[in-house]
């Protein structure tokens, strides 16, 4: 679903990275986005939004981890990404 750029209604951009991703999926799945949706963002509104500035302490590749995650349910942990991914989870509100 989220590899089709074309279907997606939400590019979410950190540093020189475009993330592109449903809306509804985000709202339903990262109470952040909820959040962030319901606040009436001008970026919201336009279909992207600039998360450079808030996602300071979240590595790229974490959140390209926990963004598949909320589309498969599939998630890889290991030694060596576990604490990035429960920080970040936890910043995204992430609890289940």
């Amino acid at each position: 679903q989220r590899n089709d750029r074309s279907m997606c209604d939400v590019t979410v951009k950190i540093g020189n990275n475009r993330y592109y991703a449903h809306k509804e999926v985000l709202i339903d799945r990262i109470p952040f986005f909820r959040a962030l949706f319901d606040s009436e963002m001008v970026e919201c509104e336009s279909g992207e939004s600039d998360l450079s500035t808030i996602f300071t302490d979240i590595d790229c590749s974490i959140f390209v981890m926990l963004l598949d995650y909320v589309y498969t349910g599939l998630l890889t942990i290991d030694v060596t990404n576990v604490q990035d991914l429960m920080m970040s989870a936890n910043f995204l509100a992430m609890v289940s």
